[in-house]
């Protein structure tokens, strides 16, 4: 029951009972006692507490702790993966042979712009202006794919296998740098200082970057051909910059 109907609740029962002799205090220190109308009342909770379950998410843990208020928030580029990309990345795992890495692949691919991000509701409607006018004053760009790389979380509990992105205009760094700023004014962290601008495919729990770096030859190998015979995967086009904030995704057009 809310606040409200709590008190309108209480309200009726008083219109009942107005006409009945009211407690009175035989002396000023002497407590009233609770009416039974207020004792039966049953408080509900403020908020639940959301517990993270790693089962429901292929074993993944949360990076920070689900908080009222609090939106996990990511700006980032879509990449389309088609049905030649899907078949080439499925195929990956299969190469590894003895690394025995159970590598999962991701159902979407996308380039980070910016790390996993804590917005505050009441922030939420000034960044989503903010990012919408970089955007506006940024031309579209290209990047190049090129190799393969490894990476593993801050946490060290999961490893990526990425392709990598050459920024050859400098144009998606100096967009980054520009979000920055804006992440500075809601004290929140930026970028990585050395920028390595990749696409994830896969990925598996735990540590096993020594493992797949040993791998990365052969896998190298792979991408370079699967480019070669595509050559439509080798660059992409960057017209929209995505910002996801809880389950709300916005889409900003450049330029």
């Amino acid at each position: 029951m809310s606040g409200l109907n709590l008190i309108q609740s209480y309200s009726s029962e008083s219109d009942d009972i107005e006409n009945e002799e009211e407690p009175i205090a035989k002396n000023p220190s002497e407590k009233l006692p609770i009416p039974q109308s207020i004792l039966s009342w049953k408080g509900t909770k403020h908020h639940e507490t959301v517990l993270d379950d790693p089962s429901k998410h292929d074993g993944r843990s949360r990076s920070f702790k689900h908080e009222r208020g609090n939106w996990a928030t990511l700006v980032y580029v879509e990449h389309p993966g088609d049905e030649a990309l899907c078949a080439w990345v499925q195929g990956i795992p299969h190469k590894l042979g003895a690394a025995s890495v159970d590598l999962k692949v991701f159902q979407e691919f996308h380039l980070s712009l910016t790390k996993s991000l804590i917005l505050k509701f009441h922030w939420i409607e000034s960044f989503v202006e903010s990012v919408k006018k970089i955007c506006k004053s940024t031309e579209k760009m290209v990047v190049e794919f090129n190799q393969l790389k490894v990476y593993c979380n801050e946490e060290r509990n999961r490893t990526f296998l990425a392709i990598q992105c050459k920024d050859r205009s400098k144009k998606l760094k100096a967009f980054v740098a520009e979000l920055d700023n804006l992440l500075s004014e809601y004290q929140l962290p930026p970028f990585y200082q050395e920028a390595s601008f990749h696409v994830s495919i896969l990925w598996c729990l735990g540590d096993a970057e020594e493992k797949l770096n040993r791998e990365l030859p052969l896998l190298n190998e792979s991408v370079s051909n699967f480019l070669a015979e595509q050559l439509s995967h080798k660059y992409l086009e960057i017209s929209n910059i995505n910002c996801k904030i809880g389950n709300k995704l916005y889409i900003f057009p450049l330029g």
